[in-house]
């Protein structure tokens, strides 16, 4: 799996940062709303970069323990005056840092299974009670 992508912003290749993203989010089994805070996360950070270094942004991916971890590489000069993105940012990914010259973004995958599993659980218990519930009525009326 590409670990990295280097992204011409004048070329308008932000169509690969969703394969990217969609690559990554198969192999960690990451669900869509999770992915959809990743990718605009993504693709905002790369909008926002200006043009110096020739409009050239580099995406890293960094998996670990905890999260999953990415480095937009660009032209962020004037980030502070982005107080949209920064707020957008800071509510999708569990963790951001930011300097002039990259936008660090983490997101924490360590409480997704759990909170899967969590809404099988209660699922699967609304299920049984049914069941029970349909086996009683027909025991009843039997």
């Amino acid at each position: 799996m590409e670990q990295n992508i280097r992204l011409n912003q004048e070329q308008n290749e932000l169509w690969r940062v969703e394969g990217f993203v969609e690559a990554i989010a198969d192999r960690y089994n990451i669900f869509n709303s999770y992915y959809g805070n990743i990718l605009i996360s993504l693709l905002e950070s790369i909008s926002a970069s200006g043009k110096e270094n020739e409009g050239v942004v580099n995406l890293q991916f960094l998996p670990d323990n905890n999260g999953l971890k990415f480095i937009v590489n660009g032209d962020f000069q004037d980030i502070n005056t982005h107080e949209n993105l920064l707020f957008l940012l800071n509510k999708l990914a569990d963790d951001c840092d930011y300097d002039n010259r990259s936008i660090h973004l983490t997101f924490s995958i360590n409480s997704i299974n759990r909170q899967l599993s969590t809404e099988r659980r209660k699922v699967f218990g609304h299920y049984l009670q049914g069941t029970t519930s349909m086996k009683r009525e027909k025991n009843q009326h039997g």
